[in-house]
């Protein structure tokens, strides 16, 4: 499983839409979601090789949670869905309320790290 496949399930399980790096309407999300997240890859990195081979590979996420409403709760379950997926305690940050089209949104940073070992 991919790390983007692992941030999808994540998604998934929280009930919430996960896009890379930006929002685009889909066939499924024509429309602007009232809640949704945009996410990246902040960092991959190898800690650990054998035999020239990577072994250990850390990658840090950055992902980016915008509701119209209050996202407290869908923040919640963002954070249990990575955690019982084996990602790292995540870290949590209002970023307060932002513009977008037409209306407000909140936005709260969520950053973890994933290890996948080989």
């Amino acid at each position: 499983m991919t790390i983007y496949q692992r941030m999808d399930a994540v998604f998934q399980a929280a009930g919430v839409p996960g896009f890379l790096l930006r929002w685009q309407p889909t066939e499924q999300y024509p429309q602007l979601p009232q809640a949704y997240v945009v996410y990246r890859i902040a960092s991959e990195r190898c800690l650990q090789s054998w035999d020239d081979e990577p072994g250990i590979i850390e990658y840090q996420i950055e992902a980016h949670l915008y509701s119209v409403g209050d996202p407290s709760a869908i923040s919640e379950e963002i954070q249990f869905a990575l955690v019982e997926r084996g990602f790292y305690l995540p870290r949590v940050r209002e970023q307060g309320l932002e513009q977008s089209q037409s209306s407000l949104q909140y936005h709260i940073r969520i950053d973890t790290t994933y290890c996948e070992f080989k």
